[in-house]
């Protein structure tokens, strides 16, 4: 596939829908970097706790504990070149409170919640809201052959695409310069501020 224009250059099986493993944090990395954007971050000064959910994560690890306080630019980084399923779903469950508070089933409960208790809503699974935003951006890529069942790739029948969709995605993230720095590097050390 043609990096600009996502055009085909050469294929087989393009269209067999199989699961992608570790190919997910691509989107997981990608739809990370939007929010950013979107939300008008700083990933080098905004740090997110690492949740025991997180930090229990099997399979490759960035190595994260519970109660560690860490950039968002250090976990894209372990998401990234360890293929950290720990940082997946800790980016994933933080970036989905977010993505919960501007919801509409968040503005639903504060319509419906006596006034003392608005303060006091809170959400089980933010991980949904994460994964729901990744299946929305796949359908804007034209990913038509794709959805994402978790952040990490762990295996999970629901969580599949094609190799045609997976070069779109790839084609879409390599056009990001902080995806591309991210990628390109070879060895990476990140900070820990706290381990509470």
């Amino acid at each position: 596939m043609e990096k600009e224009t996502s055009s085909i250059l050469c294929s087989k099986n393009d269209e067999e829908i199989r699961e992608v493993a570790s190919l997910t944090k691509i989107m997981t990395c990608l739809v990370t970097i939007l929010l950013l954007k979107k939300l008008k971050m700083d990933s080098d000064k905004t740090y997110l706790n690492v949740s025991k959910t997180a930090a229990s994560m099997v399979g490759t690890s960035a190595s994260l504990k519970q109660g560690d306080i860490i950039s968002i630019t250090d976990l894209l980084y372990g998401l990234m070149l360890p293929s950290g399923n720990d940082a997946a779903y800790c980016l994933a469950e933080r970036f989905g409170h977010y993505l919960y508070f501007e919801s509409e089933e968040f503005k639903l409960r504060c319509d419906r919640a006596p006034e003392n208790l608005k303060s006091k809503i809170e959400i089980k699974n933010p991980v949904r809201y994460f994964l729901r935003e990744m299946n929305r951006t796949a359908k804007e890529l034209g990913m038509t052959n794709t959805h994402f069942a978790n952040p990490h790739g762990l295996i999970n029948k629901y969580n599949r695409s094609t190799a045609r969709d997976m070069g779109i995605l790839t084609c879409e993230a390599m056009n990001n310069d902080f995806f591309r720095k991210i990628v390109k590097t070879k060895i990476y050390s990140g900070d820990v501020i706290e381990n509470v």
